[in-house]
């Protein structure tokens, strides 16, 4: 955020052969190039067990510097790979290359490329090793802030700053106790 507070969003990352990670960016939403040029710390959290297919499935902290050029990438090249992944994990993007839709969603491959050099990468116990049981569950008239939302999701990931202002990103079940909610990292 432009106040730096940092933001948590789903994305596709490939690694590539020297080690960096390489995610893109639509220049249609380009926020997430915008706050990588203010601020080149990231964080990035493997944490959701969809993409590996493990069970339980570990977490994976990486946190590193980000640099996003001012190039506009208009095709696959230089990040074949990314693509190849992308459409493997997403098939229904492939609709947007067909004949009728490539003219509506051409901005959609306009992509600026972050290149992110991992600098420390942590392993996590898998979300279920950290709570062995739940809290009780509340019961009154006034349901939390937010209680509803969070509901619908099984877990949530938070993202603060540690002490040296970096992003920093933890899975957690958040659960709504008589004072607020338990967060457990």
């Amino acid at each position: 955020a432009k106040d730096g507070t940092p933001l948590a969003w789903p994305t596709a990352v490939t690694r590539r052969e020297d080690g960096t990670l390489l995610l893109t960016t639509s220049l249609a939403f380009s926020q997430k190039a915008l706050n990588v040029r203010r601020d080149g710390r990231v964080a990035l959290l493997f944490s959701d067990p969809t993409g590996s297919g493990l069970d339980p499935a570990p977490q994976l902290f990486v946190s590193g510097l980000a640099e996003c050029p001012d190039q506009i990438m208009t095709g696959p090249r230089g990040a074949e790979e990314y693509w190849r992944t992308l459409f493997e994990r997403q098939p229904h993007s492939r609709a947007y290359l067909s004949a009728p839709m490539r003219p509506l969603m051409s901005w959609y491959y306009l992509r600026l490329l972050i290149t992110v050099v991992p600098g420390q990468v942590t392993v996590r116990p898998p979300l279920s090793a950290l709570r062995p049981g739940a809290p009780a569950p509340v019961t009154g008239a006034d349901p939390l802030p937010g209680a509803a939302q969070l509901e619908r999701f099984p877990t949530a990931v938070l993202s603060a700053r540690d002490a040296s202002g970096a992003p920093v990103l933890a899975r957690t079940m958040p659960t709504p106790t008589a004072d607020g909610y338990l967060v457990e990292v």
